[in-house]
C-alpha cells in the first residue's frame, strides 16, 4: 500500500494540536486518514478498521473473530486507554505545576494511584496478558486491529514508566518487541517524526 504521509507539529507553547489539522477536521485530531475519494477519518479503530478492510486483499490480517476483534478493540479506547489517561494526567500536572501548588498535586497523583490507577493498570494487564496467551498477535497469526490499537497504550505504559512491562507481562513485552522490530513498524518511524511519548 502505497500514501502519503503528512506531519503536523504540535504547537510549542500550548501542546495543541496546529490550526492545519483543524483545516481538515474539525475536531483537529491526529492521526487523520484521508481517503482516496477524499473522505476524512479521524478515529483509530475507524482507521484501522478501513485500511484493513480496504487493502488486506488475501485477508491476512483480517480477525477469525469478530466478537473477540471488537472486544479488544473496544477495550483499548473505552478501558485500558482511559486509565492510561488518568495516569498521564495526574503525571503531567504533577510535573508541571509550579512550587508550593506541586507539593499538592503531587500528593494528589499518590494518592490516585494507590487508590485507583495502578490496581486498574494491573487488571488491565493481566487481562491482556491472558488474552494473548501463547500466541504471536492478538490477532492470531498475524497482527489485526486489537494489535494496532492496543500497541499506543501499551507504548505509553512503558515509555512513562508507568509499568515494568517486560518484567512483570513478558508476553506483552514479547509481543511489543515483535511490533518494534517489525519492517512495517521501521518504515513508518523512518517517514514520520519519532515516537517519544515522554515530551507531551
Amino acid at each position: 500500500m502505497n500514501y502519503n504521509l503528512v506531519l503536523h507539529k504540535r504547537n510549542p507553547k500550548t501542546r495543541r494540536s496546529p490550526p492545519s489539522l483543524q483545516e481538515i477536521h474539525p475536531l483537529g485530531k491526529a492521526p487523520t486518514f484521508v481517503t482516496e475519494d477524499g473522505t476524512i477519518i479521524v478515529e483509530s479503530a475507524a482507521i484501522a478498521g478501513y485500511i484493513i478492510r480496504t487493502y488486506d486483499k488475501t485477508g491476512k490480517h483480517a480477525s477469525a473473530d469478530i466478537l473477540r476483534e471488537e472486544t479488544l478493540s473496544a477495550f483499548s479506547g473505552s478501558s485500558i486507554h482511559v486509565w492510561v489517561s488518568f495516569a498521564l494526567t495526574f503525571d503531567l500536572l504533577a510535573r508541571n505545576t509550579p512550587w508550593p501548588a506541586s507539593y499538592l498535586s503531587k500528593g494528589l497523583e499518590g494518592i490516585m494511584k494507590k487508590q485507583f490507577i495502578t490496581a486498574e493498570l494491573k487488571k488491565s494487564l493481566e487481562y491482556l496478558e491472558g488474552e494473548l496467551g501463547a500466541e504471536e498477535w492478538f490477532n492470531g497469526t498475524a497482527p489485526g486491529r486489537p494489535d494496532i490499537l492496543l500497541s499506543y497504550p501499551l507504548e505509553q505504559i512503558i515509555q512513562r514508566g508507568y509499568v515494568d512491562v517486560d518484567k512483570e507481562y513478558p508476553r506483552l513485552g514479547a509481543w511489543r518487541g515483535r511490533i518494534l522490530n517489525s519492517p512495517a513498524w521501521k518504515r513508518g518511524i523512518e517517514k514520520g517524526n519519532g515516537f517519544d511519548l515522554l515530551n507531551l
